[in-house]
């Protein structure tokens, strides 16, 4: 049976002398919601804040004979968290508590460490699938998964254009090269990525890749469009 590991910001465990005696817990994310109570009214009004939470969970490590600083050094801030039970999956994690460190003297000296994590609510496909270029149009990009996922969409194109996913339509105007639109950020950005362009955009809402088919359709001059999907679950 394979030994339990993470790696976490790209350094794997067992590359770093630590042994995992404890995973983290995978939960599947509260739904962010209010509830009101209105007088005479049997229980409360739910209002859907659309989106999920995350929560926070706990890891155990053994540390023989590293250094603490190291180890310290190594278990801090943002970044992909991938563990040995479900190494397809990466999740977002934050690590901003402080580490609780507890010495053992058995044969040599150890370290366990308690690392409580803050996971944010999606997992997503690892490794992330490639992006997907478009040159003709209508174009299609299926979504496999259950979850509609907030893609990256690099948009080549000059002058105004139009871009519509499904339903949702993306209106521009002004374009020089191009514009990308980033669902997860909520933002638009020139495509070497160094200046907001929101004030040539005018859309409804951040368009998502629901599961299954995803029409993409254009009218004016995009000669181009590229989609990061960022594939995820929950």
């Amino acid at each position: 049976m394979q030994e339990p590991y993470i790696i976490f910001a790209g350094q794997d465990s067992r590359d770093m002398g630590v042994v995992v005696e404890e995973l983290p817990a995978i939960q599947g994310p509260r739904r962010k919601v209010t509830r009101y109570d209105v007088t005479g009214r049997d229980g409360p009004i739910e209002v859907d804040d659309g989106g999920y939470d995350g929560y926070q969970t706990t890891m155990k490590l053994n540390a023989f004979g590293q250094k603490r600083e190291k180890l310290f050094s190594w278990l801090t801030g943002e970044g992909w968290l991938i563990t040995s039970d479900e190494p397809d999956r990466a999740m977002w994690v934050s690590i901003d508590a402080q580490i609780k460190a507890k010495r053992f003297f058995v044969d040599a000296c150890y370290d366990t460490l308690t690392v409580t994590l803050y996971v944010y609510p999606y997992r997503y496909i690892w490794p992330a699938k490639p992006a997907q270029e478009f040159t003709t149009f209508p174009a299609t990009v299926t979504n496999e998964y259950a979850e509609a996922s907030e893609p990256k969409i690099r948009i080549e194109a000059s002058g105004d254009a139009i871009v519509t996913i499904n339903a949702q339509q993306m209106a521009f105007t002004g374009l020089t090269d191009g514009i990308i639109v980033d669902s997860e950020l909520k933002d638009c950005m020139n495509l070497s990525e160094t200046a907001l362009m929101n004030a040539n955009a005018t859309m409804d809402d951040f368009p998502l890749l629901k599961p299954g088919a995803n029409m993409i359709s254009i009218s004016g001059a995009v000669t181009k469009i590229t989609v990061t999907p960022r594939w995820r679950v929950r």
